[in-house]
């Protein structure tokens, strides 16, 4: 399909070329902070010249929107266009996984109504509950959970009180971020786990998959697929990394697990006000990066992706979780923003958030494993581990 020619509407109103930050600031996750002491005050102190250095130099670093603008133009590049058009562009499993994760965001008929005396001194609406009288909206065929309300509330009041005292980017990550991943893809089960996540925070890419000229971009969290450790598919995931791949990597990264699982979901994330085009440069940054691996197969060959039709990615802004999702066509990476998957500033947002992972977790192992499968590792579909 021929590049759209309607011209996209604007990012995002956080979209500025503010730079009071500078941009390796932004792109970079900080370190959990060291405690107050000698050492401290040497680190403080080398901070402050860094920063004075880095002063010296801003005027060279090209502002957030202008390198947007610059990756539109690039072979390596990508265009960021809004999710609520050029539907044309859409593959029908992201049309599909909008519907869903849109009615998961409305929250009527996603608790059950044998909980609601449970909730209801956190004022949840009546139409959040579902029973006999009220259909859920959540589809069939997942395996759905709810946490209790200790587990909710005690979260809500950490991410309150982390906004109250502006904690870090790394202080969300640990405290905020990592236990809803860890409630998702940590069941109360035995291993093996076919999805688990991993802090990547200092994974870069590869130098075979890096953008051309624009600066390369870094991520907080992958969502990674490993499959048996005696599987026929971790066999042919080896074999090919192994015999083909640049850094023995099956991924476009040269980091640790990464390197021999599969990466299905990346989530960025930012502190409550940061610049929001930042965080989706790095995104479409990455994902291109993630659809030329995927394309590779050895040095001057490539491969058409038939049945990955979409790499999913998460956005977090403070409370904020937003879906996002890229696609390539002719050649080129399009990131569709944003989609709302909810938010930890309300108890009933924090379990639209917990209800979209899961139906997340649940389309990787019923649709984009198969499709991995079956274009990267060339073999017929075989029932994911769960």
């Amino acid at each position: 399909m021929s590049s759209p020619t309607k011209r996209p509407r604007s990012v995002s109103d956080d979209g500025s070329d503010d730079l009071s930050q500078s941009f390796f600031e932004d792109d970079m996750t900080p370190k959990a902070p060291k405690r107050r002491g000698r050492l401290y005050h040497e680190i403080s102190s080398a901070s402050e010249t860094s920063s004075r250095s880095r002063n010296s130099s801003r005027s060279k670093v090209s502002s957030p929107s202008k390198q947007q603008r610059d990756a539109a133009g690039e072979e390596t590049g990508y265009r960021i266009v809004s999710i609520e058009c050029y539907e044309d562009l859409q593959p029908e499993s992201l049309k599909e996984m909008r519907r869903v994760l849109e009615d998961i965001d409305y929250g009527i008929g996603i608790i059950p109504g044998n909980r609601k005396d449970e909730f209801q001194r956190s004022r949840f609406p009546e139409t959040a509950f579902f029973d006999a009288a009220l259909a859920t909206n959540l589809p069939s065929g997942v395996d759905w959970r709810w946490p209790d309300m200790l587990w909710v509330d005690d979260l809500f009041d950490r991410a309150a009180e982390y906004l109250e005292e502006n904690e870090a980017e790394a202080g969300w990550n640990i405290g905020i971020h990592a236990p809803i991943l860890e409630w998702i893809f940590h069941k109360d089960k035995p291993q093996p786990r076919f999805l688990d996540y991993i802090s990547c925070t200092s994974t870069q890419i590869s130098t075979m998959f890096k953008p051309t000229k624009s600066k390369s971009k870094l991520v907080d969290f992958c969502i990674y697929m490993q499959p048996g450790r005696d599987s026929p598919e971790q066999a042919a995931i080896d074999n090919m990394r192994y015999r083909d791949r640049p850094s023995r990597s099956i991924n476009h990264v040269d980091s640790g697990l990464l390197n021999k699982h599969p990466i299905a979901i990346s989530i960025e994330t930012k502190r409550e006000g940061e610049d929001y085009t930042n965080a989706i440069n790095q995104m479409a940054t990455w994902h291109s990066a993630q659809l030329r691996s995927l394309c590779y197969v050895s040095p001057g060959i490539t491969r058409t992706l038939s049945h990955i039709e979409l790499l999913p990615g998460i956005i977090v802004q403070g409370h904020d979780w937003n879906f996002v999702a890229t696609i390539q066509r002719d050649g080129k990476a399009f990131t569709f923003h944003k989609l709302p998957i909810g938010t930890t500033r309300t108890r009933q947002g924090i379990f639209k958030v917990l209800l979209a992972l899961q139906y997340l977790e649940h389309w990787i192992q019923t649709k984009y494993w198969s499709a991995f499968k079956t274009d990267i590792l060339g073999m017929g579909d075989i029932a994911a581990v769960s």
